[in-house]
């Protein structure tokens, strides 16, 4: 416990916000010009202080408020991807990649040949692909809250591209395109490091 001040019977705190300091100066200048007129012509430059400090308040609270929803936005954008990923057939090639593609028996082709066989299958591959894919891009690019994905999606992230990670090194090489899920693979690492696609630490 906190020692009590000698002759001190009780304490309170009051919470001030800006905007109440400005409504209780711009009374008391008012209170001033009508109580004392002979004070007029120095309230003039007290009241033009007053009013440019208004305005930059005024500004200032109104990118605050811009920031804050910006902010909101990007969180909500990233559940949105959460809410994609827990797509019915998401789930399902998540359950058929877990039972039937062993990579420790299976070769780079064979198992690149099992995910094209079945066009369910790959058509589910590539969804799941593309919208993490998406994910990566919003998250390099700053349109979504990276911490909250990170939350959220590290798992599937880090999931996807150790589990698929044959299927796109070999659409790399048949397409000839070493960039196909190049910003998947970015954030992977980043993710598996603990750090953002940016670098930072998350």
């Amino acid at each position: 416990m906190h020692q009590k001040d000698v002759g001190t019977i009780f304490t309170f705190k009051i919470k001030l916000t800006i905007t109440a300091l400005l409504f209780v100066c711009g009374v008391f200048l008012i209170a001033i010009y009508h109580f004392f007129p002979d004070y007029r012509g120095e309230l003039t430059f007290g009241t033009a202080v007053f009013g440019g400090l208004a305005v930059l308040y005024t500004a200032y609270y109104a990118s605050e408020t811009l920031k804050t929803q910006i902010d909101r936005d990007k969180v909500a954008k990233a559940f949105e991807f959460t809410g994609h990923l827990d797509d019915i057939d998401i789930v399902r090639i998540r359950v058929f990649v877990e039972h039937n593609i062993d990579h420790k028996h299976l070769t780079q082709d064979q198992v690149y040949d099992l995910i094209i066989k079945d066009r369910e299958v790959l058509t589910a591959i590539i969804k799941l692909l593309g919208l993490l894919e998406d994910v990566s891009i919003a998250a390099q690019y700053g349109y979504i809250d990276e911490t909250v994905a990170h939350e959220s999606l590290v798992y599937i992230v880090n999931w996807a591209y150790n589990k698929l990670g044959v299927y796109i090194s070999e659409r790399r090489r048949i397409t000839e395109d070493k960039t196909l899920y190049m910003t998947l693979e970015k954030l992977a690492n980043s993710w598996k490091n603990k750090k953002s696609i940016h670098g930072g630490e998350l």
